[in-house]
């Protein structure tokens, strides 16, 4: 019988790709990924990239990026320090659990320009004020901008801060939980609600005197007409508020609202207050002139604050468990605009001040894991800052309160009050 012998050419290049293909080592690269993220921003602003693959979906499982100011990571998220033409690169990386780490190729570089921050605003944590333990302070401001008033719950007690040193110059004993307080307008007397004794306390801010007390139910929050002649008052435990008469204490009205207030605003000229209600995720306007209710809108989750715009045309809400800012509009309540900054990583804002006739908003958010303020450019509601306070031992912050000269923000938590600062040179 007869054999016939065939030759195969084996070539080396055969060879390696077996070789590789037993070894693991012959897998496809990942694809090469794209940077997306904006083509400008602000110094010290956080600016966010995503690195996606070419049909869109998004790269990795984990992204490498190299933001070209010699740092680099896993953070989507970066801030620069400097203005500058950066490039931003972006990999995609594979950690199987055989075989080696898979990575692709880098993208091409993204441009983006960091432009230096022409506004002025408190923009620098640049003291802390030690006031000691007191669960859920808020506080508020004299016009002239000299003292800060600050409601410690568990304290039991009314700290006065004197701005100019950033000291804490007196503590007014306030029995059974003070929770809120708020300053008149014309600088004599700050009002603090006692939320378990049902009493409304009057400070003297010339002597730091508690001079009246007001049996006035269990409160939750206050406002003040700009005349100071009425003081609206909020419950914690039923759906109205009271109209009351500073000069006699006399109850005028009892308005009834969807549910128990969060927080009640005068809007500018005092012809209207707007009660937010969490519970009833709802927002209801008020006519001063009559008490009378003149709208209401329940929205799909709880707002918690609102503050109006300098014109009072549009009035900002937060809504905490979407971490939404809102802007609606103040006649009938719809929506003009709603800004989220979960994806700077900035959730629950609960609390919105504003810079005295100034660019800026403060949001104020708190969570298990600690405390942030936000710094929200009014113009086009983009995130300037946003600063960790620290993790839980920070305290849960309260509303920020602006000077009225636009030098300091102060942002009390229930472990001290951080001090925002103009940068040197500003």
């Amino acid at each position: 019988m007869k054999h016939t012998l065939r030759l195969t050419r084996i070539t080396l290049a055969a060879v390696s790709i077996a070789a590789c293909c037993l070894l693991g080592c012959g897998k496809p690269k990942l694809p090469t990924p794209v940077a997306v993220g904006p083509d400008s921003g602000w110094v010290r602003a956080p600016v966010k990239f995503t690195a996606r693959n070419p049909d869109g979906t998004l790269a990795g499982p984990v992204a490498i990026y190299d933001w070209g100011d010699g740092a680099g990571g896993i953070s989507q998220i970066h801030t620069y320090s400097a203005p500058g033409l950066y490039q931003v690169i972006c990999r995609a990386c594979e950690f199987p659990e055989l075989g080696p780490i898979r990575y692709s190729d880098s993208s091409e570089p993204h441009p983006i320009r960091i432009l230096d921050d022409t506004l002025v605003f408190p923009d620098s944590i640049v003291h802390t004020i030690q006031i000691g333990p007191g669960y859920n302070v808020r506080g508020c401001v004299l016009p002239d901008g000299s003292r800060l008033y600050l409601a410690r719950t568990q304290a039991d007690s009314v700290s006065v801060v004197e701005t100019q040193t950033n000291s804490v110059i007196a503590v007014v004993p306030v029995p059974n939980s003070p929770v809120s307080c708020v300053a008149s307008h014309s600088g004599e007397y700050v009002y603090v609600t006692g939320l378990a004794s049902g009493t409304l306390w009057v400070i003297r801010t010339s002597d730091n005197t508690v001079v009246h007390t007001i049996a006035a139910g269990r409160l939750n929050c206050l406002a003040l007409h700009p005349n100071d002649s009425l003081l609206y008052m909020g419950y914690t435990d039923n759906s109205h508020v009271a109209v009351m008469r500073i000069d006699n204490d006399s109850l005028l009205a009892q308005v009834d609202v969807e549910a128990e207030p969060s927080c009640i605003v005068v809007k500018p000229g005092g012809e209207y207050i707007y009660v937010v209600s969490e519970d009833g995720k709802c927002v209801t306007v008020v006519r001063t002139a009559d008490n009378a209710v003149v709208t209401s809108k329940t929205f799909g989750t709880g707002p918690a604050d609102c503050l109006f715009t300098p014109t009072g045309d549009s009035v900002y809400v937060t809504f905490p468990s979407d971490g939404n800012l809102a802007l609606l509009r103040s006649s009938d309540l719809s929506v003009l605009s709603q800004i989220s900054y979960d994806s700077l990583q900035f959730m629950y804002g609960r609390y919105v001040a504003e810079l005295p006739g100034g660019p800026c908003l403060y949001v104020t958010a708190a969570s298990e894991n600690g405390s942030r303020v936000a710094v929200v450019r009014r113009s086009d509601n983009y995130l300037l800052r946003n600063y960790w306070l620290g993790g839980s031992g920070s305290g849960i912050a309260g509303p920020a309160i602006p000077l009225p000269d636009r030098s300091r923000v102060y942002v009390p938590t229930s472990m001290g009050v951080y001090v925002l600062g103009l940068r040197p040179g500003r």
